[in-house]
């Protein structure tokens, strides 16, 4: 009786288990090593990385706050509303700003200059607000120099866009341990000149795009949230003749940094935070309706100041290099490995029809 002959393993066959890896397995190791930093600082809890007591100074003199985009351009709106009371209409110079730039509009404008040498920020406020510690920064539209030309108060236009809202900020101004790596940073944003109760109108829900830029000696690196849906409100307890919720414009975001990010930037930044900037970028605001943003409430929109702070957890240097160099150091042997198998110098297709003859 003729033996049976073991099944063959068909190149074919081989070929189709080599492509389910790649399709399947290997996108599960580079999600578990795009995510370690997640688990390397798991237990370490989020908190404020401002500083305690008076607002530290950068090396380079580079201001705390400084707008980046402030909106759409309505600039004539002021200039007809709220006329200068001088000749001096350079003054008027940052009430558009866009790229850095302040873009001048009208006769007898003097050129335009970089918005943190004409954009004077507010006076340094530390304070606890919504449960976290804040610094003061100057609205869309709060700029010094123009209300103090401006005859009377100045009023709100009631709007300054649907974006882009862009600020930057630096690493000096806040308690960054160098030897440790960025695992997420949170931002809070809070319009603290008036409060409300919860259920009133003026809050509601909103989508919009925002992304966040680490730079570094010219090196940069982006965090995209891509587009978040949420409520302009933040509520927090206050105490007046007793303890009692109150409620503000604001909004609180968190922009997670994956194993590969946070490892880029200590290669980048060797751990100086001190000269790492951080901007902030928000845009294509919408209703949830799906109208344009209009005059609806945010906590940068305004005429005046608004607080943010920034919260942030680390994880361990070390840790988070074991897993992103040895990860991808596995990833890399097993995808040669699959390779090196479909070809002629390792083919355990062949073999196994040898052995079965």
């Amino acid at each position: 009786m003729a033996k049976k002959s073991k099944k063959k393993v068909s190149g074919l066959a081989f070929n189709a288990l080599g492509i389910a890896f790649i399709m399947a397995i290997l996108p599960l190791m580079v999600a578990f090593v795009s995510s370690a930093s997640g688990i390397a600082s798991d237990g370490e809890p989020s908190t404020s990385i401002l500083p305690d007591s008076a607002k530290p100074t950068h090396p380079s003199g580079e201001p705390h706050f400084s707008w980046v985009n402030n909106g759409e351009n309505v600039s004539s709106w002021y200039f007809t509303n709220h006329p200068s009371t001088t000749s001096a209409l350079a003054a008027y110079n940052c009430l558009y700003i866009k790229e850095g730039i302040c873009q001048a509009e009208g006769a007898n404008l003097y050129p335009n200059t970089p918005s943190t040498s004409g954009y004077f920020q507010n006076p340094y406020a530390a304070g606890n607000l919504a449960g976290f510690r804040s610094f003061q920064a100057p609205q869309t539209h709060g700029d010094t120099t123009v209300q103090t030309y401006a005859p009377g108060p100045m009023a709100y236009r009631g709007g300054s866009g649907d974006g882009h809202f862009t600020f930057k900020t630096w690493g000096a101004y806040y308690d960054l341990d160098s030897s440790k790596g960025l695992d997420e940073l949170t931002i809070l944003l809070l319009d603290n000149n008036v409060q409300y109760s919860s259920s009133n109108s003026i809050f509601e829900n909103i989508t919009f795009n925002t992304k966040l830029t680490l730079e570094y000696a010219g090196e940069s690196i982006t965090i995209d949230n891509g587009n978040i849906r949420l409520e302009n409100k933040l509520c927090f307890d206050v105490l007046a003749s007793n303890w009692g919720l109150t409620c503000g414009v604001g909004f609180k975001i968190t922009y997670d940094l994956n194993s590969f990010q946070a490892h880029q930037l200590q290669t980048i930044n060797n751990g100086d935070y001190d000269n790492t900037s951080m901007t902030f970028d928000f845009y294509n605001f919408e209703k949830d309706s799906g109208a344009h943003i209009g005059s609806t409430a945010l906590p940068f929109g305004g005429i005046d100041s608004f607080a943010f702070g920034l919260e942030a957890r680390f994880v361990d240097v070390q840790s988070l290099n074991f897993f992103v160099k040895g990860g991808s150091l596995v990833i890399g042997v097993v995808c040669l490995g699959v390779a090196l198998a479909s070809t002629p110098y390792y083919d355990p297709v062949k073999n196994a029809s040898r052995g079965s003859n």
